[in-house]
């Protein structure tokens, strides 16, 4: 009986700490919304994009408009980076991101042997305008081993386009955000609702925290909500990564504190300051 009881006082608390915690994401969308600084963003229309994906669905949490609209060539290359899955759910999530990019005509490449290599020789054999990767302001060793091996590649590519960061889980400073893909209220929902429709595996990720970075940078032009992306040239993001990349010891303290949007953002905002 005592048992039963104390089960059940966990999860009356769980439930509680939950509800409290998307009132403040809820109150934090609303307070930085009123503090962004407006300017005017460019958008990504008519361009050989290819988007690095660390992991299934991290083209959709970052590129999900650019995937589903035919303004530009769309490519996804799949990193294949383990994810701390086993070999049942990596292969769950590969045809999860193979059935998107399916279904709305983009092309998905699966890198094949050494990665810088394959990189490398694709970037020299293909017409590419921007290559998009994930966000340098990220907590994930996966996501920032594909950055630093597509920043090798490129350099031995000579490559010299654009590269675009894409927001994942920690949101692109407001300084660093030049483009974007407009978002209204029920283009938003859709979003999230279809990443739960598209990645049935990640059905336990948090998208009212994801959904409330997008509505907060929204204001920066104004509309509901915005994916937002920083473009710049190849040489210039290869020396700002250098000068931006988190530490290990820095990446934990933004995971563990990942699940506040107000003390992440101005953690960003101090971690900028600094390194400027």
């Amino acid at each position: 009986m005592e048992l039963k009881l104390n089960k059940q006082l966990i999860r009356i608390k769980a439930l509680g700490n939950t509800i409290m915690r998307r009132y403040k994401w809820k109150y934090d969308t609303h307070l930085y919304r009123s503090d962004m600084v407006a300017k005017e963003l460019g958008t990504i229309e008519k361009k050989h994009i290819v988007i690095l994906a660390p992991h299934s669905d991290d083209e959709w949490v970052g590129c999900s408009q650019l995937l589903i609209t035919p303004n530009n060539e769309v490519t996804i290359i799949n990193m294949d980076m383990p994810g701390g899955d086993d070999l049942s759910l990596h292969k769950k999530r590969y045809l999860e991101m193979k059935n998107v990019a399916c279904k709305y005509n983009n092309r998905l490449v699966d890198i094949l042997g050494d990665k810088k290599i394959f990189l490398k020789n694709y970037l020299k054999e293909n017409n590419v305008d921007i290559v998009f990767v994930p966000s340098f302001f990220d907590w994930h060793s996966e996501h920032v081993s594909v950055m630093e091996i597509f920043n090798a590649a490129a350099n031995e590519a000579g490559y010299d386009n654009f590269v675009a960061m894409y927001q994942v889980s920690i949101p692109i400073p407001s300084s660093f955000i030049t483009h974007c893909s407009v978002m209204t209220k029920s283009e938003l929902i859709e979003k999230w609702n279809k990443l739960y429709q598209y990645y049935p595996t990640q059905k336990k990720l948090p998208i009212k925290r994801f959904l409330a970075n997008e509505r907060i940078n929204g204001a920066i032009t104004h509309n509901y909500a915005i994916e937002a992306y920083g473009l710049m040239r190849f040489e210039k993001w290869s020396l700002e990564l250098k000068k931006y990349t988190m530490n290990d010891r820095e990446r934990e303290i933004f995971y563990l504190s990942i699940q506040d949007i107000a003390k992440i953002r101005k953690m960003l905002k101090d971690l900028v300051a600094e390194r400027r």
